[in-house]
């Protein structure tokens, strides 16, 4: 790799005694040396961390990244989860400060070096998560899932895609977005938040879903912590991590691993798929069973009328008392009983349903739908919160 800078500076003529630069414009040439010299500024390096620390409650670190040969000063003004002795592969830029005459690499991004260690470690690591029984999930998907809480970056393809397919197979089941950092430095601690705020509310599913990407983009989710983090869930999660051929830690300590975010939501809306398309059959052969019988007792017992009577009401009793069960079914599951549960529906103007706090602003006009009317109202205020609900 050549580090010429790309503008081509002139070498420097040959200076007398008497024209000897001054200290601070030899750092201020070095300066400029550096700062033209564009490899520098998207530079990869590699080393063993060494004298790490952090400035009291900030995402800032100083540390020594270094080798048998030599070190470099290195700064990093985000979350760095490494620790002294870590070896890494850094992505940064080249610095030069003028007053102290000092290189420093300033770190924007760092992984865990080279593919073969990481896969012994992960080896390891599986071997003894497994001898724990943190792969033996304690929790089982529910029969009938109404509502889920998504972890993953927003927006992104894969919310997009379980979106599609749940209001495809399963408009009923509402779901609560968490917005997550889902890559790089610090993902593994935004899961982790996001996993307790989950708890928060009444979800039936937890669901952590990221698109496909290299393997230094899923080396989150073969995080120690993390697996234990999803283990210890107390309701059941389900893992959707990049492709069916990728490979990760946390899909042996979650309830389900899904293949891909798709297939989460189609496992997702199994249950309300199945019962939407078996109920007209179940309604059709119900009614072809009342038909059939009553036409059987009509042709044996045509004497005896009162007979036929009373069997007929049996039936038709028994008939109405199980539609009447499908019904409550279907109620239960309808946007109106929500409103009977003190639920209710937002409507702008345009009689369009709100559903997000960023489509109405200061003065906007409201209508209210509650269960036995309506409530007009204006927007005051709009405080924007760190989830959002799609149903």
């Amino acid at each position: 790799m050549s580090l010429s800078s790309s503008s081509n500076p002139s070498p420097l003529p040959t200076l007398s005694a008497d024209q000897a630069l001054s200290v601070a414009e030899v750092n201020g040439l070095l300066s400029l040396l550096i700062g033209q010299c564009e490899p520098l500024q998207h530079i990869w390096v590699m080393g063993e961390i060494s004298g790490l620390k952090q400035v009291k409650n900030k995402d800032q670190w100083y540390f020594i990244l270094g080798d048998t040969h030599a070190n470099i000063p290195c700064v990093c003004f985000r979350a760095f989860p490494f620790k002294n002795g870590d070896a890494i592969r850094a992505k940064g830029s080249i610095t030069f400060f003028n007053k102290q005459g000092r290189l420093q690499f300033q770190v924007s991004y760092a992984i865990a070096n080279g593919a073969g260690s990481v896969l012994a470690q992960r080896l390891l690591l599986k071997q003894k998560l497994q001898q724990e029984g943190l792969f033996n999930n304690r929790h089982t998907l529910p029969a009938w899932i109404q509502s889920v809480a998504i972890i993953t970056a927003h927006p992104s393809a894969a919310l997009a895609d379980m979106l599609v397919t749940l209001r495809e197979h399963a408009p009923i089941v509402s779901c609560l977005i968490i917005p997550t950092l889902m890559q790089g430095m610090g993902c593994v601690a935004d899961i982790i938040g996001s996993l307790a705020l989950a708890h928060q509310y009444p979800c039936d599913v937890i669901v952590i879903a990221r698109g496909g990407g290299g393997p230094d983009d899923l080396l989150p989710f073969q995080d120690e912590t993390l697996c234990r983090a999803i283990h210890a869930c107390d309701r059941p999660t389900i893992t959707a991590i990049g492709h069916e051929s990728d490979d990760v830690l946390v899909n042996g300590a979650a309830t389900h691993a899904a293949p891909t975010p798709t297939a989460a939501a189609m496992r997702l809306a199994q249950p309300a798929h199945t019962l939407r398309h078996q109920l007209p059959a179940t309604l059709l052969g119900l009614h072809q069973q009342v038909t059939h019988t009553l036409h059987t007792t009509r042709q044996h017992a045509e004497n005896v009328d009162g007979i036929i009577r009373q069997q007929a009401r049996h039936l038709l009793a028994s008939t109405q008392a199980t539609t009447q069960s499908l019904l409550r079914v279907i109620e239960a599951s309808s946007p109106l009983r929500k409103l009977q549960q003190g639920y209710s529906i937002l409507r702008d103007e345009s009689d369009v349903v709100v559903s997000s706090c960023h489509a109405v602003s200061e003065g906007s006009p409201l209508r209210i739908q509650l269960r036995d009317g309506h409530v007009s109202a204006t927007v005051t205020q709009v405080h924007p919160k760190h989830c959002e609900y799609y149903d």
